[in-house]
């Protein structure tokens, strides 16, 4: 088979990882990969693999470049593309395109588990509205990570129960492998391997607030190392700063050598994507949780978080202080009976080599009309290039008024400053007609007091007897 998958870019993230076992594995099986997407630090571990990396950038607005899309077919023409699989929303209204020009089958795959995706992308790009409802309601097959993430799409586009498949998150055992045992009484090392991202930040957090909790209660030292990249970053930084003067922790930033990372700790500090590597390299998982932690991931109750992603959101809270007391009293058998079973568990359930879904050969060509969606796109882009324009029409018009308005209220203001002026000055001439007529009537008041002294009157009399004498 010659399979194309679809991804935003190949960075550090869960949905990258996915893809980036996913291509491996049918690689392994047999099939030629090729993979379209954006650059990033995957790229040259899938070129390695023999894997041909196809570059596009998937951007997140209400067009796209309409010439790429005969590009595309012809590539796939030329490659003799028999099946694509897509990842992530961003992708869905250029594949749309792809896929019904090219008139080839493809999977859907649905990672989010959370229905506010669909209302952003909705709410913020009218192209996506129409495009989502078609690409969804016409593909061979959707695939979902939960059972949630199928509940909240099928809830969303009204589609058939049976176009769903639920295929839990999966690894390539391949590569995901153990290269030593933990050895030790209790863990020393401990690793956080997250998106550094605002839906997981309180999870960073919680984690490095567990890990300074621990250190306090062992005699011996400990480091934190975290790995991961995002719009959290430059918070994170500020928040390790106070942490760094009592705690060795280490920030590494993204890395596509995830697995070099986990085998050198003893606890990984994580959720979802992160969780499961972690198990799959037999190492105690602590389940961080969106918002509380949620334990240690154990044999009893790893069937049960598997079922929500390894989410945590299906189970039980725990506090920090418990958290603390679960590890403390971890023992070198415990941890061996810990990490042994949960793997026997993800061997069964999350093995992705048994998770792959290939459509079957000769399957029918998808019969989405191009020509009217062509139409359809066109009329919508049409119209959003109306309001743009009218937005930009109003935008002017804002700008103008608010100019104007800046510059009376500027008037306003030197009119305002000089009235207050005026007014200063006249308080001034107040208060020194005050001053004088004060002082004036202290002249006359010591005037008067003069006047009445006996000293006065006699000289008063002899000033008027002289006159008298001339």
């Amino acid at each position: 088979m010659n399979i194309l998958i679809c991804t935003e870019n190949l960075g550090t993230g869960g949905v990258e990882t996915v893809v980036f076992n996913q291509a491996i594995a049918l690689k392994e099986q047999g099939n030629q990969v090729y993979l379209l997407s954006g650059g990033g630090a995957y790229q040259s571990k899938i070129e390695e693999k023999g894997i041909e990396w196809i570059p596009y950038d998937f951007k997140v607005e209400n067009t796209f470049a309409i010439q790429d899309v005969d590009k595309i077919v012809s590539m796939l023409q030329e490659k003799k593309i028999s099946q694509i699989f897509v990842h992530k929303i961003i992708c869905i209204p250029f594949m749309l395109m792809v896929c019904s020009k090219a008139k080839i089958p493809y999977v859907v795959y649905v990672h989010d588990e959370l229905p506010e995706t669909y209302d952003w992308f909705i709410q913020h790009f009218n192209l996506y509205d129409l495009s989502m409802k078609l690409f969804f309601q016409n593909a061979h097959k959707i695939i979902c990570i939960s059972e949630n993430a199928k509940k909240y799409n099928q809830k969303y586009f009204g589609i058939e129960d049976d176009r769903y498949l639920v295929i839990k998150n999966s690894v390539n055992f391949d590569i995901y492998q153990c290269n030593h045992k933990i050895e030790k009484e209790l863990p020393e090392n401990f690793a956080i391997v997250s998106r550094i991202a605002h839906e997981k930040f309180t999870s960073v957090k919680n984690s490095i607030e567990l890990f300074c909790a621990y250190s306090d209660k062992v005699p011996f030292q400990t480091k934190l190392t975290i790995i991961g990249d995002g719009d959290k970053k430059e918070e994170l930084l500020t928040l390790l700063e106070r942490k760094k003067e009592k705690y060795q922790i280490e920030y590494k930033g993204a890395t596509n050598d995830v697995v070099s990372v986990i085998n050198e700790n003893d606890v990984i500090l994580g959720l979802n994507r992160c969780a499961l590597e972690g198990v799959a390299i037999k190492r105690v998982v602590v389940l961080s949780g969106y918002e509380n932690l949620k334990g240690i991931l154990k044999p009893e109750n790893i069937d049960l978080a598997l079922e929500d992603n390894l989410s945590g959101n299906n189970l039980e809270n725990v506090t920090l202080q418990s958290q603390v007391e679960q590890l403390l009293s971890l023992s070198q058998n415990e941890m061996e009976r810990i990490t042994e079973e949960n793997y026997k568990k993800i061997i069964e359930k999350a093995d992705m080599n048994h998770n792959l879904y290939i459509i079957p050969e000769n399957t029918p060509k998808n019969e989405i009309d191009y020509q009217n969606i062509y139409a359809e796109i066109n009329k919508l882009s049409e119209k959003i290039s109306n309001l743009k324009q009218e937005n930009d029409e109003i935008w002017k018009a804002r700008e103008y008024f608010k100019e104007q308005l800046d510059t009376k209220d500027k008037e306003s203001e030197n009119l305002k400053k000089k009235n207050e002026k005026l007014i200063e000055e006249k308080e001034k001439i107040e208060e020194e007609k005050n001053r004088l007529l004060e002082e004036n009537k202290k002249i006359k008041e010591e005037l008067i007091a003069i006047k009445s002294r006996k000293i006065y009157k006699i000289m008063d009399k002899m000033t008027n007897h002289t006159k008298f004498k001339f």
